[in-house]
């Protein structure tokens, strides 16, 4: 089965996960700018990588735009993020993004990224982030040894196994 790879990245963290896997699967791999209708067309498993940015998956609406395509495919998405796999912003980004008929066709993975360089407005929602996780551990009365910044650093080349495990196993069925 030929695996195409397509990704959107704002500061690397996607595009390096995308890369990753795209060398685990010997997959091609494509900017999602980059890819045309007839490009889809030659591909059986189409893996979709995106940043979340302010609660949203951006360029998500892609997979809903192209569906009428993608829909004969197996069709996986991963999205980038600080937030930890599994946590109700990314359950709903996700089901914000893609309408439901689309959602039950199309498998998920969620990884954690790295903000490397940041623009004003990007500081400033770090700022707010790691102000608020000090307030709730406040207001739970706890005292927090954790540090807010190290969720913007948690690439590793490991997080995708499980993703890479699951097209191997599209690609034997």
């Amino acid at each position: 089965m030929k695996t195409l790879v397509i990704y959107q990245s704002k500061y690397g963290s996607t595009e390096q996960y995308a890369r990753w896997i795209a060398e685990e699967l010997s997959a091609t791999i494509m900017h999602v700018d980059k890819v045309t209708p007839e490009t889809l067309s030659l591909y059986d498993v189409v893996v979709f990588g995106s940043y979340v940015r302010m609660g949203k998956i951006i360029s998500i609406d892609y997979i809903s735009r192209v569906w009428n395509i993608l829909s004969a495919k197996k069709v996986v998405v991963f999205s980038v993020s600080g937030a930890p796999a599994g946590s109700k912003v990314l359950t709903q980004a996700f089901e914000k993004g893609i309408p439901e008929n689309i959602r039950q066709h199309v498998t998920v993975f969620q990884f954690q990224g790295r903000l490397v360089k940041k623009d004003t407005t990007d500081t400033i929602l770090m700022f707010c982030a790691t102000v608020f996780f000090y307030i709730q551990m406040f207001l739970k009365g706890k005292r927090s040894t954790h540090n807010p910044y190290a969720l913007f650093d948690k690439m590793d080349k490991k997080n995708i196994q499980s993703l890479v495990g699951y097209v191997n196993h599209l690609q034997i069925v």
